[in-house]
């Protein structure tokens, strides 16, 4: 009986996972491989034990969800900065690019990302220290470019 069933399963579920194969015009590679390691997470015993009809809809929402390009996308370490944050590594990351999100998505982030408002004297404080910072970062890249010569 289960034979039967999985049989029936790999048979619809074969042209699903067919479908995800990166064959299929308009496929991204970066989306195929986001959700492969998505797949990669599940435990062996749940892998395992899902039909390949539901292995292909988890990986087509892991391909609906994986994180697009940005047209600016710098991520960078800051080694320097560990000692200040407990040893730990420190890293940044700029984001931009085109508004894609809807009104409900964005609300949605709006309410996930919320934070306590801060008082215009820590607002001010954070834009002085941010303008500092990006004045010492252009002082440091001008002073690297005419000793590198």
């Amino acid at each position: 009986m289960s034979d039967t069933t999985q049989g029936g399963d790999t048979a619809q579920g074969g042209d699903a996972i067919g479908q995800g194969s990166g064959a299929e015009p308009g496929r991204e590679p970066a989306r195929e491989l986001w959700a492969d390691l998505f797949v990669e997470r599940l435990s062996p015993e749940v892998r395992a034990g899902l039909a390949p009809r539901q292995l292909a809809e988890i990986r087509r929402v892991a391909r609906d969800v994986a994180p697009g390009q940005h047209r600016v996308d710098l991520r960078f370490n800051l080694p320097f900065l560990g000692p200040l944050f407990g040893g730990k590594g420190v890293y940044g990351v700029l984001l931009a690019g085109t508004e894609r999100r809807g009104p409900a998505r964005r609300q949605q982030d709006r309410m996930m990302r919320r934070r306590p408002r801060s008082s215009a004297r820590q607002a001010n404080a954070q834009v002085l220290a941010v303008g500092f910072s990006l004045m010492a970062l252009f002082f440091m890249v001008l002073l690297g470019l005419t000793h590198a010569g």
